[in-house]
């Protein structure tokens, strides 16, 4: 994360592995997630969106599909903007997402669909 110069942010590390982790930001009060080549700023109530969303195109996309094959564009509030993504990076990203928020939110949120 890079913060302009001067300013220093509590921060915490939720998720971490290999190139991927997710960060939470107290004073931003949002989620600095690096996934790959995709570097996504979220607050609180878009991880949930997102991994709602994520869980939908798998449902849809899992069997239909090699899982590795990087081929299903996922729509972003940013137009002309999509993520291309495989099967099996949907579910590593919905995995990430689900420990960062129940590692934030607690034992409520410990149901993965993932």
């Amino acid at each position: 994360m890079i913060y302009p110069q001067g300013q220093n942010h509590r921060y915490e590390i939720i998720y971490w592995e290999n190139q991927n982790r997710v960060v939470f930001c107290h004073d931003c009060n949002a989620f600095h997630i690096n996934f790959g080549m995709i570097s996504l700023d979220l607050q609180r109530p878009a991880i949930g969106l997102l991994r709602t969303r994520l869980h939908r195109y798998l449902q849809f996309y899992e069997e239909k599909v090699h899982p590795e094959c990087r081929c299903i564009e996922i729509a972003t509030p940013y137009q002309g903007i999509r993520l291309l993504l495989s099967v099996g990076e949907i579910r590593t990203l919905g995995n990430m997402l689900y420990e960062a928020s129940s590692s934030l939110w607690g034992k409520e949120n410990k149901h993965s669909d993932y």
